[in-house]
């Protein structure tokens, strides 16, 4: 970021989504409001989707796993914050693979 100057004189640092033209908090609201109405929210990527939902690739990656594995027990560990969402994906592949 660079620093431009405020109306008031002082320094101030330029926000980096002004660059990207995207404000990430509305377009966050955005997409919570277009799936509280119902509409389809359609990513174009992985990296899209996680930016949507203020997320990481990494992370709604694991998330998917777990969704695709059935796994509901390991998804309402993970919501409820007793099992770690990484460690949670890890254990759903392992179990995928041995199963396949």
């Amino acid at each position: 970021m660079h620093s431009v100057c405020g109306n008031d004189g002082c320094a101030r640092q330029a926000r980096k989504y002004r660059k990207r033209q995207r404000d990430n908090a509305a377009w966050r609201a955005c997409v919570g409001a277009m799936l509280r109405l119902g509409m389809p929210v359609k990513p174009r990527s992985l990296h899209d989707a996680a930016t949507d939902v203020g997320s990481t690739p990494t992370y709604v990656n694991a998330m998917k796993v777990l969704i695709e594995a059935n796994q509901d027990h390991l998804i309402a560990a993970v919501l409820a914050g007793r099992v770690p969402l990484l460690d949670a994906a890890a254990h759903a592949r392992r179990r995928m693979k041995t199963l396949s």
